[in-house]
């Protein structure tokens, strides 16, 4: 437990008085002895002592209310009327006695032309060591002790844990010393340059993980175009050995198809038919790859437009959220501004005073008037001198505060113009997508109707040809049965052929295929370890912050983050102890622990403020703290039904 800084400020209560103010006619409270107890049946008005040193001091009572009722009631419950509702306390801070009054009064007004007054609601009045001074006075001199907010959170068990937790973050956060760099190893590099580019982890941990999504799902997508072109017809003959058997038959027709055993015309009709009956099946199987290329090529722009759109607009939600930073900070400085602008017409309103005493402070006698001028005039080159240093003073930071805003106005105007320049480039993006979503939705199936309808009709010729040679007188009926055995072979291997184009096309269209799924499949990879190493930080930070934290008490622990299932980190501040939640514990346990915290939080500030302790009689074992103690404890040790204030353990 580390207990960071010396008490500079110490105050203590010896005496409350309260008149008149809720259910206390008249009581005076002393409280010399540094441990007190207050005694009493239900409804005496213990937690009214409470209310009254709080109303006192900040015009609040212990539930922080300003509007509540402190004047005394009638047997009817309704506030009585002609009285003067007061509280004063005698404190001593940091060895000097001082005492503040706070007082209500009744305000009559009687309206011209009515005979009777009229009740026109309250007017205060404020005492400082029992002279009157005005409220806003009476305010600052307290403002110059202690500050109202730490005042309750150290003199209140349930001022703490009533907190909202982003409130008690921000009060524990405040006692340690952290930075990111502590939670980052020599091997993170991605997180160091996130911290140097001032990027939030939440966003850059989503960005990355909307990534990690669609490039999954591009991957899913590979292997079902692989299967679409491996599920085509395959060759199954070997290139050499189609090629030269292509030639071998050729060769044999050749030979039997010479012009002394034929007409030399019909041959070269039949010839001419049959190359360019073959070369048109060639075109066809040419036509259905580079169909199959175009839209497999088509699908693949599709995927690359919808990756470069969603990286586009991370950069614009990146950018989105550093205008934001930046004009919270500029809100933040312009507020300043106008705070600066405003003390600075305070200050600058004032006057000196020029009540100088005409007295001897040491003898009595009066001062000569040349004395009494040099005085006021000291007086008046003081005060001028310092007016002269607050204002030029206020002046430099209002000077700053505008200098940074034209800063952040420039940043946010170049942020803007790069997410002009990125919308403008998705806009282009969409409109190439639509394009393509548009010639993939027209693709449909390749139409070969007027292809086939031309091989249907060079085959009929072909066959009419054959036909007219067999029937011709010249014809050698041997000859050409073994021709037209060969021409079937013919067609037959070039059709192993054209197969074996295809398949080659296929077969490099797998290959780009397979190695953009090893590309995706690499770039996953690299994201999650991106998405790794950024876990790997966050849960650095997570044991750093909560060691830094409950390394300061003794008894108390906070849990300051929430780990989900998913491996996402959640802001959280619970109080525990012993691992049971502050919401499980028992009242005893709940007051032990808001004193440890106390003591732990008055020592980071180095203050000492009277600690007010309800509901003190469930404690058994009570925390041991330096601070003045006033235990509120509901007894029947008593018959009456007033309180009694005793020494602890009396």
């Amino acid at each position: 437990m580390d207990k960071s800084k010396q008490t500079s400020q110490r105050v203590e209560i010896k005496e409350i008085k309260l008149k008149n103010f809720k259910n206390h006619r008249s009581l005076s409270a002393n409280f010399e002895d540094k441990k007190s107890v207050i005694y009493g049946r239900n409804g005496t008005g213990k937690t009214a002592v409470l209310d009254g040193f709080l109303w006192a001091l900040f015009g609040k009572d212990s539930r922080g209310q300003s509007d509540f009722n402190a004047r005394t009631l009638d047997e009817y419950g309704k506030p009585l009327n002609d009285i003067v509702t007061q509280v004063k306390i005698n404190m001593v801070v940091s060895g000097n006695e001082i005492s503040f009054t706070r007082e209500l009064h009744d305000n009559w007004v009687k309206k011209r032309g009515s005979e009777l007054s009229e009740f026109a609601g309250f007017t205060g009045k404020f005492l400082i060591n029992d002279v009157e001074v005005r409220q806003g006075e009476y305010k600052k001199e307290i403002g110059k002790l202690f500050d109202e907010n730490i005042f309750r959170l150290l003199s209140d068990t349930n001022y703490f844990a009533s907190l909202n937790w982003k409130d008690k973050r921000e009060i524990l956060f405040n006692m340690i010393e952290f930075s990111d760099e502590q939670a980052v190893s020599e091997d993170m590099t991605y997180v160091k340059s996130l911290l140097n580019a001032g990027t939030d982890f939440d966003r850059a941990i989503k960005q990355i993980r909307d990534k990690i999504k669609l490039n999954n799902d591009r991957l899913k997508e590979i292997p079902a175009r692989i299967d679409e072109l491996e599920m085509a017809e395959k060759p199954s003959k070997g290139e050499k050995e189609i090629y030269d058997k292509l030639k071998a038959l050729r060769q044999q027709r050749s030979e039997l198809t010479a012009p002394d055993s034929y007409n030399n015309e019909e041959y070269r009709q039949i010839v001419e038919l049959t190359d360019k009956y073959n070369q048109k099946l060639r075109e066809k199987k040419q036509l259905v790859s580079e169909d199959e290329d175009k839209l497999s090529d088509l699908k693949a722009k599709k995927d690359k437009e919808h990756a470069n759109i969603d990286t586009i607009r991370g950069k614009i939600e990146q950018l989105n959220s550093e205008i934001d930073e930046l004009s919270v900070e500029k809100n933040h400085k312009a507020k300043k501004v106008d705070e600066q602008r405003e003390v600075w017409l305070e200050i600058n309103n004032k006057e000196p005073n020029l009540d100088v005493s005409d007295t001897c402070p040491t003898c009595g006698q009066k001062l000569p008037e040349n004395d009494i001028q040099s005085k006021i005039e000291e007086v008046k080159e003081n005060f001028y001198s310092k007016k002269n240093s607050d204002l030029e003073m206020i002046t430099d930071v209002a000077r700053q505060a505008k200098q940074r805003i034209s800063e952040i106005n420039l940043r946010i105007w170049q942020k803007q113009k790069l997410i002009d320049e990125h919308k403008e480039s998705i806009y282009s993006a969409e409109s190439d997508l639509r394009s393509i979503e548009e010639q993939i939705k027209n693709h449909g199936e390749l139409d070969t109707s007027e292809i086939d309808k031309e091989i249907s009709e060079l085959y009929a010729k072909i066959e009419e040809a054959k036909e007219a040679r067999e029937n011709s007188g010249d014809s050698d009926s041997a000859k050409q049965g073994k021709i037209k055995e060969i021409d079937a072979q013919i067609e037959e291997y070039e059709h192993h052929k054209a197969t074996l184009e295809a398949h080659k096309t296929h077969q490099r269209r797998i290959e780009n295929l397979k190695k953009e799924q090893r590309e995706v499949s690499a770039l996953i990879a690299y994201l999650e370890q991106q998405e790794d190493e950024v876990k790997r930080f966050t849960h650095n930070k997570v044991n750093l912050i909560e060691k830094a934290v409950n390394d300061k008490f003794m008894f108390a622990k906070f849990k300051m983050f929430k780990e989900h299932y998913n491996g996402s980190i959640e802001e959280t501040c619970d109080i525990t102890f012993d691992g049971v939640p502050w919401k499980s514990l028992n009242t005893g346990a709940r007051t032990n622990i808001a004193l440890d915290i106390i003591d732990t939080i008055s020592s980071h500030y180095g203050i000492k403020c009277p600690i007010f302790v309800d509901n003190a009689e469930s404690i058994t074992d009570m925390f041991q703290t330096e601070t003045q103690t006033i235990l509120l404890v509901a007894s029947k040790k008593y018959d009456d039904h007033n309180i009694h204030i005793n020494k602890l353990n009396e």
